[in-house]
């Protein structure tokens, strides 16, 4: 191993951020209703492949947690450092939602059907569980969209004793090993006769995407494997985008609850993030990599990188609580018009979740960082 590959990407802040507005993009999407109208059916069907920015921040989580685990696995305080850190960072804003779910709008809903679904199963969100029970019904509308981070936390919990006990070498070829069975899992997952969303949401179904990042900050911490990263990164973004184009014609659309986009698209899109992480690196040069550096190195998209966790946590309710608002607005007429309202409408979503992250920035992100570089210093 070289030494610890500490250097800031700035780029990886952009990532973040066209990962959470391709999110963005697709959740408001289906609001729209239907059209006659080639240039508005075209976005909606570009936003229905929206989900494949959740797969980005899979691979950018496995890419970024692993290399923080690679680098301080020799430190006395590997383990607490790691937890205290994970835990101030996601937990406070995360509980902060789920309280006023549950302790302020529940009851101010009285006893809907919403309100008795959030006392049945508030416990899947309390205990990071729902991406298992949500293919079994056992969910809560305006809180689905927390069965990623439940994932993540999950992965979290487990992967700094899989680093530990591997180390590099031996980490390399079992994180590979996972990229190669991940399709061969969903598949087994669907003759076993499991709900078709569990391909989609149960942590098995993406360990693939977490593992794809966790071989890339593998590689580029060893000399050898970094150059051949580099060499062979434009081979591989071409192929891997052929096989993204291949697939979509094939389905003549690339929705994620679709059989055949479960099994090899969610593959495809993370190899395709590892590509585009990878094309970040400083020892890309040429036209290619100096254009997808500056794309990402936009400052509204990094800004909106920084405060990607916080707006998507946020989004969701914004958007449940907007559409009895907006959606007779939005399919009023199918008109010319009817694409500008729905990019206007996923604007103000956006909008409204950006001031909002700003906001929890404010009054409880940044105390949270403060206490961690206090208790869990980097």
């Amino acid at each position: 191993m070289t030494a610890p590959a500490s250097e800031r990407i700035p780029a990886l802040d952009g990532v973040r951020g066209l990962a959470l507005l391709t999110v963005v993009v697709h959740n408001t999407a289906w609001i729209s209703g239907a059209s006659s109208h080639f240039v508005f059916k075209l976005y909606t069907s570009a936003a229905a492949a929206g989900w494949a920015g959740v797969q980005l921040f899979f691979v950018l989580s496995g890419f970024l947690i692993t290399g923080i685990l690679l680098d301080t696995q020799h430190a006395p305080d590997y383990f607490r450092r790691f937890y205290v850190r994970r835990t101030l960072r996601i937990f406070p804003l995360y509980f902060l939602l789920l309280a006023v779910a549950v302790f302020v709008v529940a009851p101010l809903q009285g006893d809907t059907p919403w309100a008795q679904s959030v006392r049945s199963y508030q416990w899947t969100y309390w205990l990071y569980v729902s991406n298992w029970t949500e293919p079994y019904g056992y969910s809560v509308h305006g809180l689905s969209h927390l069965w990623s981070l439940a994932v993540e936390e999950q992965f979290y919990l487990l992967w700094p004793l899989v680093v530990w006990w591997l180390g590099a070498r031996r980490l390399y070829w079992f994180a590979a090993a996972m990229v190669v069975a991940g399709p061969a899992v969903r598949w087994a997952m669907h003759l076993s006769g499991l709900p078709q969303t569990a391909l989609y949401s149960f942590t098995v179904s993406r360990w693939d995407a977490l593992a794809m990042g966790a071989l890339l900050a593998v590689a580029v911490r060893h000399a050898p494997l970094r150059a051949m990263v580099v060499r062979w990164l434009p081979a591989a973004t071409v192929w891997a985008f052929a096989a993204l184009l291949l697939l979509i014609a094939k389905q003549r659309g690339f929705h994620g609850h679709e059989l055949e986009i479960q099994i090899a698209g969610q593959s495809i899109i993370a190899m395709l993030s590892a590509c585009l992480i990878a094309w970040t690196l400083p020892e890309q040069q040429g036209r290619a990599s100096a254009l997808v550096r500056r794309l990402l190195e936009l400052p509204a998209l990094r800004e909106i990188g920084n405060r990607s966790y916080a707006m998507y946590l946020i989004h969701i309710p914004v958007h449940v609580f907007a559409m009895p608002l907006f959606t007779r607005w939005l399919q009023a007429t199918d008109d010319l018009w009817h694409l500008p309202r729905l990019l206007l409408y996923t604007a103000l979503v956006l909008v409204i979740s950006y001031v909002g992250a700003r906001i929890t920035w404010r009054w409880i992100e940044k105390p949270a960082l403060t206490l961690k570089e206090r208790l869990a210093p980097a």
